[in-house]
């Protein structure tokens, strides 16, 4: 059985972002007490685990978003707002772009993430993270070349080869698995060229990225610069990619294609654009039956090791400006809480985790691994 041990960690804050409302009250009255508010990071394009939905008018923790990731969050968050020291916080869901979520993280934007959002090396030595939540796997889809009217290329092809969402595993460690197996076949050339100029790709968006907020730029004005930067930086450079099969580089754009969210992604694969697509199975599933008539094969599965968990601040010694503490409460105590409401709930008499996958999946069968993730959990003795 595979054994996952829980993580009694730490983490938090209180901010909210904004600058304290003058007191109204009356001479000699106590001031009011600004508002306390946990900004809760949730993508809306990663169904089932994150997605837009209409809520109950009444619900006021993450209103407005549903998926497995987001409930196991709302019931959690729902009983820490209830009692203890973030009784009467109120709990905001704001939405990010898988590309920046981390960085609105760690620079004092949001209190924590809630989505499918995988552990990793590299993320534990920045972020604290919660107990894991779960086990999921990355595969990869294909344009099918049997389907009647298929824009598989038979002959020379010197353009999109595979898309994923920019930030995510996929991006940073799914296509050098990819490459790895050669499952691209006669593509296998293209994806490795490109993942020699990925560094320096990589490089250069977070440049675009930091030259973007230097400008002032901020919401929906700052994705529209950046992914239009990132455009004009890809289609520069992918002239200058070149294979046996494409001598003269890629004149129809980078072998990798990278996209903000799935939706855009894996319309483009629906249409032909992109002839792969990498991503969490379950993601790219429901993307593609909510299509219906989309000539995809989804293999089952390319990687069974993507743990997904909430993340969190590791603190800061002095909050960058945005990042404003309410009542001298450290980031540590959020992670904290959370953890503690967590774990309780994993036990067999609430069974969260179990509870919120039914409620999500609906009749899906669990893999064996799976079950033994969500049973690894539930390890308090009743007294």
């Amino acid at each position: 059985m595979c054994r996952w041990a829980p993580v009694l960690l730490v983490a938090i804050s209180l901010a909210t972002g904004a600058e304290p409302t003058p007191s109204t009250d009356a001479p000699g009255q106590p001031a009011a007490q600004a508002e306390r508010v946990i900004r809760v990071g949730v993508r809306n394009d990663a169904k089932p685990f994150s997605y837009r939905a209409s809520t109950d008018a009444t619900e006021a923790i993450l209103s407005g978003y549903k998926g497995y990731m987001v409930e196991v969050c709302r019931r959690v968050l729902r009983d820490m707002v209830a009692k203890g020291p973030f009784e009467g916080f109120s709990v905001r869901a704001v939405s990010v772009d898988a590309g920046d979520r981390f960085d609105e993280l760690s620079e004092g934007r949001l209190e924590m993430l809630c989505g499918p959002d995988s552990i990793t090396a590299s993320r534990l030595r920045h972020h604290n993270v919660s107990q894991p939540l779960f086990l999921s796997g990355m595969t990869y889809a294909y344009h099918d070349p049997n389907a009647e009217g298929s824009k598989f290329p038979r002959g020379r092809y010197c353009g999109h080869v595979i898309g994923v969402v920019r930030g995510t595993t996929a991006h940073t460690a799914g296509l050098r698995m990819l490459a790895g197996s050669n499952l691209l076949l006669r593509f296998d050339p293209a994806l490795e060229i490109y993942l020699t100029k990925s560094p320096i790709i990589l490089r250069d968006i977070g440049e675009i990225k930091r030259e973007a907020r230097a400008d002032g730029l901020a919401g929906q004005a700052f994705a529209e610069a950046v992914e239009e930067r990132i455009r004009t930086m890809q289609d520069e450079l992918a002239p200058l990619l070149r294979t046996d099969e494409c001598p003269d580089g890629f004149d129809q754009g980078l072998p990798v294609r990278t996209f903000s969210d799935h939706d855009e992604g894996i319309d483009f694969l629906c249409a032909g654009r992109i002839l792969y697509y990498m991503g969490d199975y379950d993601i790219i599933r429901r993307k593609i039956e909510a299509r219906g008539t989309c000539p995809i094969v989804l293999e089952r599965f390319t990687s069974e090791r993507e743990v997904y968990a909430a993340f969190f601040r590791l603190g800061f010694d002095e909050p960058p400006a945005g990042a404003v503490s309410a009542d001298g409460i450290d980031d540590t105590l959020l992670y904290a809480v959370f953890n503690h409401t967590l774990l309780t709930m994993m036990q067999p008499r609430i069974d969260i985790l179990e509870y919120e996958f039914i409620r999500e999946f609906g009749e899906r069968e669990k893999s064996d691994d799976l079950q033994s993730f969500f049973d690894s959990f539930k390890i308090a003795a009743e007294q």
